[in-house]
C-alpha cells in the first residue's frame, strides 16, 4: 500500500475523466484539507500539494457550466 507523506504531493491524472461523485468528494478534501481513511472515524489533515492534469479543453468546458463539471472548472480556476 502506498501512502503520501503529510507534506507530500498528490498527482491526479486525467481528473476530467473521473466520475462526478468522486470529483465532489475530492473537491471537499481540497476545500477542507481533511479526509478520513476507510474504516477510520478520526479526520486526518493533508497539508501537501495537489497537482492535477487532464487532456480536456478546460476553457471550452467552463463556458457551458454544468454541474457535471464543477470539479474540473474549480481546478481550472486554481
Amino acid at each position: 500500500m502506498e501512502t503520501c507523506p503529510r507534506l507530500g504531493t498528490i498527482f491526479l491524472d486525467e481528473i476530467g475523466e473521473v466520475d462526478t461523485s468522486i470529483q465532489v468528494k475530492l473537491l471537499r478534501v481540497i476545500q477542507t484539507r481533511t479526509f478520513n481513511r476507510i474504516g477510520e472515524t478520526r479526520p486526518r489533515q493533508f497539508v501537501g500539494k495537489i497537482v492535477a492534469a487532464t487532456n480536456r479543453d478546460l476553457a471550452a468546458e467552463m463556458k457551458p457550466a454544468s454541474s457535471a463539471r464543477i470539479f474540473t472548472i474549480g481546478f481550472a480556476a486554481i
